[in-house]
């Protein structure tokens, strides 16, 4: 099942008729709407950033204050992570903001700010699996050096198999259940919310 898989039975999801919206109407709805998918969208993303800073301050935290290299390591990687993540979250508010009502070309603009937020979404499922997948990464790695100070040869050869056979299962394990979750936690934060802006975009007509 893929992110347009669960967006289609959103959609199939009963919603009350509204009439046509027009132009004007449009222009309101963006800048006025107490429940604007663009301010849901600006809210859900200021509020993943003010989590990644704070991720981000207790990682450095630990790079600082703790000793030992695997949780050092470990917090690096999730450093790196979350200034990644404010990037990423930064041109989404970027491309929101520029979703402002304006008195020409609404349509056109809409629609290339939709698609610009629908390929944001998708760099976001993306970057998140192979996060995952980088995390595993260097959790086996970091455990296979730990083994190689204590252990030679043939035990070495054999604790090697068996840490990359429960890495490989614990991080197959783990990518499935982190998949499910992020496609539905994608659709409940944004997609919902550029659906709408979508379908406001099929009622305007062609030409404003």
């Amino acid at each position: 099942m893929e992110l347009d898989d669960l967006r289609q039975r959103w959609r199939r999801q009963p919603t009350e008729s509204t009439p046509p919206l027009t132009p004007e109407a449009m222009q309101a709805f963006l800048a006025q709407a107490a429940d604007s998918p663009l301010l849901r969208i600006r809210r859900n993303a200021q509020y993943e950033a003010a989590f990644a800073l704070l991720t981000l301050l207790v990682a450095v935290g630990v790079v600082l204050f703790v000793r030992e290299a695997y949780p050092r390591v470990m917090a690096l990687w999730l450093a790196l992570v979350c200034i990644g993540s404010l990037y990423y979250l930064y041109q989404k508010l970027h491309t929101v903001n520029l979703l402002q009502p304006a008195a020409k070309a609404l349509r056109q603009q809409l629609a290339q700010q939709v698609n610009g937020l629908r390929r944001l979404v998708q760099i976001y499922y993306r970057l998140t699996m192979l996060t995952l997948l980088g995390t595993f990464g260097i959790g086996f790695v970091m455990q296979a050096l730990r083994s190689a100070r204590t252990e030679h040869s043939l035990a070495l050869i054999g604790k090697l198999a068996i840490l990359l056979v429960t890495y490989g299962l614990i991080s197959w394990l783990a990518y499935r259940l982190l998949q499910r979750f992020t496609r539905w936690y994608l659709q409940r934060v944004y997609g919902q919310h550029i659906d709408r802006l979508e379908s406001c975009l099929h009622e305007l007509p062609a030409a404003d």
